[in-house]
């Protein structure tokens, strides 16, 4: 009895004795883990972020507590009326892929197991909080970020079984472009004809002082129905100076309401364009104006090189009367008419363009009707001739 007792005292000895070999290999095997597929960093990638610009410099400095290590600062710069950097994907990728990490035999140089490799991100240089960690992996992905215009830092620390085999430290800098000083002002103004008339166009014209900055743009937003040219224009081709004098940067003839918006234009870094109306408080804003009936209106007949003398003064029909003005439709002229003489009736769109013409012998009727029923409500040119005689009147559709 005694015997067996002191046998099985032994076998415990012995299975203590695999154990504690066995934890010590283990022991062992984890302090020999470490990075097998060569030299590795960390680089930054990012996508779709709202910056326009992104410098990247390398200096090594000095870091408590660490030593002297190289900082990869990488600085933002976002445009002045923003107020953080936003990225939607912001991530730290292993240079040469999934590390490798393993226990090697020496000296046959041969891989004797495999360990599980770490990737860890810290938000300080030395110490800080653990913000992301992933195993086995390429890359860790801090996710969409947004950060205030100043400072962070990032340590990211690639480990083979708790054994930090490659530490990289990054600074991102945010700031923003200068706000821009300028000092714009929008005015219309009628065309006019060499004889002084006005043509029925206007243009839009800017005074004051040039932008500090450039990919600033004017855009003018047209009535429904306008098929005027309405192209984004560069505010920096309105002068040579710092001063902008009565520069025309558009012109149309529609009826109804313009706006003319600043507009900022420029590439994002990371993919995407900025085309994003300025908002105001930064020496503009929007200019509003109206295009009445009255205003710019079209003379007719349009005659920019005819030289006038005297005699044209008695080329006007006199006492023409045009009722109902405003009619929903039939419209009656009376006037100063010649007796057996043919009277041309026509009318034009605001944008110039015949819509009614018809022909009359006065003799005929001692009151010239006709008919606009089929013609869109709205204002209208009457142009009235007999002989070398002719007047324009203004009637209204309804």
């Amino acid at each position: 009895m005694k015997k067996k007792i002191t046998n099985q005292s032994n076998k415990n000895r012995f299975f203590i004795l695999i154990l504690v070999i066995s934890m010590l290999s283990l022991t062992v095997q984890s302090q020999n883990c470490t990075v097998l597929n060569g030299p590795t960093d960390y680089n930054l990638n990012y996508s779709s972020t709202n910056a326009v610009s992104v410098t990247n410099v390398n200096q090594s400095e000095p870091v408590p507590g660490v030593g002297t290590v190289i900082v990869k600062n990488y600085t933002f710069t976002i445009p002045f009326f923003e107020t953080n950097f936003t990225s939607t994907a912001f991530l730290f990728s292993n240079s040469v892929g999934i590390p490798q990490c393993g226990v090697v035999n020496s000296p046959q140089n041969s891989v004797a197991s495999f360990c599980p490799s770490t990737i860890e991100v810290y938000n300080s240089f030395n110490s800080g909080t653990l913000i992301a960690s992933n195993q086995n992996m390429a890359q860790i992905s801090l996710g969409a970020i947004t950060q205030a215009v100043g400072i962070k830092l990032y340590r990211v620390v690639g480990k083979c079984n708790g054994n930090i085999y490659r530490t990289t430290y990054y600074r991102i800098i945010v700031q923003k472009e200068p706000i821009p000083t300028f000092d714009l002002a929008i005015s219309a103004q009628c065309q006019l004809n060499s004889s002084g008339q006005t043509t029925g166009w206007f243009d839009f014209r800017a005074n004051g002082t040039m932008p500090t900055i450039p990919n600033l743009y004017l855009r003018t937003s047209l009535p429904s129905g306008s098929t005027c040219s309405n192209s984004d224009i560069p505010v920096n081709i309105f002068s040579n100076t710092s001063t902008i004098s009565n520069f025309a940067f558009f012109s149309c003839n529609t009826i109804g309401t313009y706006t003319v918006k600043m507009i900022y234009k420029r590439p994002k870094v990371g993919g995407g364009l900025y085309n994003t109306e300025v908002p105001s408080g930064y020496g503009w804003s929007n200019f509003t104006w109206t295009k009445g009936f009255n205003t710019c209106p079209p003379q007719f007949p349009y005659e920019p090189e005819r030289k006038f003398s005297d005699s044209d003064v008695n080329n006007e029909i006199r006492d023409v009367i045009v009722s109902p003005n405003p009619s929903g439709g039939i419209f009656k002229l009376t006037g100063e008419f010649n007796n057996n003489q043919m009277i041309s009736i026509e009318v034009f769109d605001l944008m110039s363009k015949q819509v009614f013409n018809h022909t009359i012998n006065k003799s005929e009727l001692d009151e010239i009707e006709f008919d606009l029923s089929s013609l869109q409500p709205g204002a209208y040119i009457l142009l009235i001739n007999q002989g070398e005689k002719s007047v324009t009147k203004t009637i209204v559709k309804e």
